[in-house]
């Protein structure tokens, strides 16, 4: 959402009124969905519990085995998919829970791919903001709209992969995927017939 904002307070453009309407509405979205005491809100405070597994506490846990694990092997990796298999090795001594994922998707692409995944990575990423940007310099408010939506979802998609496996759930991936496409892809002109 600030990814968002942050380009259309750059936008010429757009009307002052209109961003302030789009703040606000957003602000009564967040303020709600924390009154609401939803299960989701519950879930996010967990996440700092000292006690929960799946709390910060557990993830750090995980995270230090990972790092011992790419420490072991830097270059190639263990290889792509294996992470649930040798992560077990690696596994801090007291902590009981088995971990398939490292509730990092970046740690564990390094951990299966070593550490040259991250040139690529930050390459892959380079050029995807690049493309982004030129097509939202774009003269047409529609390329322009369409184009600042795939971005801002693969940037809040980038974010969460920092505290989750998010890349790893096929669903989340054929999204991410898809917002990639939007953001490559040229949509078709309309010719007139």
């Amino acid at each position: 959402m600030l990814f968002m904002v942050s380009v259309l307070f750059s936008r010429r453009q757009f009307k002052r009124k209109k961003l302030l309407l789009g703040i606000f509405i957003a602000s009564v979205v967040v303020i709600l969905f924390v009154l609401s005491g939803s299960s989701l809100f519950q879930r996010a405070l967990s996440l700092t519990d000292k006690e929960t597994i799946l709390g910060l506490n557990g993830r750090v846990m995980v995270w230090k085995g990972t790092w011992m694990l790419i420490e072991e092997n830097p270059f190639l990796g263990i290889g792509p998919g294996t992470f649930s298999t040798v992560f077990p090795h690696y596994q801090l001594p007291g902590f009981a829970a088995r971990f398939y994922q490292a509730h990092n998707d970046y740690l564990q692409f390094i951990a299966e791919l070593g550490v040259f995944f991250i040139p690529w990575f930050f390459w892959a990423l380079y050029t995807v903001f690049k493309t982004s940007f030129k097509k939202m310099r774009s003269q047409s408010r529609q390329k322009w709209g369409f184009t600042l939506g795939a971005t801002t979802g693969v940037v809040a998609i980038l974010i969460h992969s920092t505290v989750d496996f998010n890349l790893h759930i096929p669903a989340n991936g054929l999204y991410f995927s898809l917002l990639l496409a939007m953001i490559a892809g040229e949509p078709e002109s309309k010719k007139p017939q």
